[in-house]
């Protein structure tokens, strides 16, 4: 009780400030996992609304596209805003120009891996090019391309640099989380929370 309560105090100072105090300073209980969440007041949601979720696109060949689907949903469950072309592209939108914004506004892209992707000619390369054009133009140091692996395969070696993810292995999900986390803590965004 005496932690709502100072969790009240903290937003009634900050409720007439023009910027938002660090998320780790409201947040810690109700996004670490379902366990930990407590109800929140009215304007305590209020808050929480504001605050935005970690953007996150998707590259992935088409032939892959059942594994990102769940791999979709378990990042919606972990609170992130997952970017997958079939459920944001708008009948007779520019889907090239759309998923090229998409990855510019990108906080964290996902290179999703596979025997099929490393061989695929198409645009799914040229996704990737993009990719690490704006990768390139990140802060050294920042987490923003994250090579994922869905299945045993060769890591392409213009992605070589970053250190990759095995979805496939048992804490694979597990730590592209932690991944995540370190970077919606380095943006100040909601923080997403393990499903384990």
């Amino acid at each position: 009780m005496l932690k709502r309560a100072q969790k009240e105090a903290q937003l009634d100072r900050v409720s007439g400030a023009n910027t938002l105090p660090a998320v780790d300073e409201l947040l810690p209980d109700y996004f670490r996992t379902p366990a930990d969440y407590q109800p929140v007041s009215r304007r305590e949601y209020s808050l929480l609304e504001s605050i935005r979720t970690l953007n996150v696109f998707l590259c992935h060949a088409s032939n892959d596209k059942s594994a990102v689907r769940q791999l979709y949903t378990q990042l919606q469950n972990s609170s992130v805003h997952p970017w997958l072309d079939e459920e944001e592209l708008l009948a007779g939108q520019e889907w090239q120009v759309e998923i090229s914004k998409a990855v510019k506004n990108s906080d964290v892209v996902i290179v999703c891996l596979s025997k099929e992707a490393i061989n695929k000619r198409g645009f799914v390369q040229k996704e990737l090019k993009f990719a690490l054009d704006v990768a390139d133009e990140q802060p050294e140091g920042t987490i923003f391309l994250i090579p994922l692996r869905l299945e045993e395969c060769e890591v392409p070696e213009r992605l070589r640099r970053w250190h990759w993810v095995n979805l496939f292995d048992e804490r694979g999900y597990d730590l592209l989380i932690r991944s995540l986390q370190s970077r919606a803590r380095t943006l100040n965004v909601r923080v997403p929370r393990s499903l384990r």
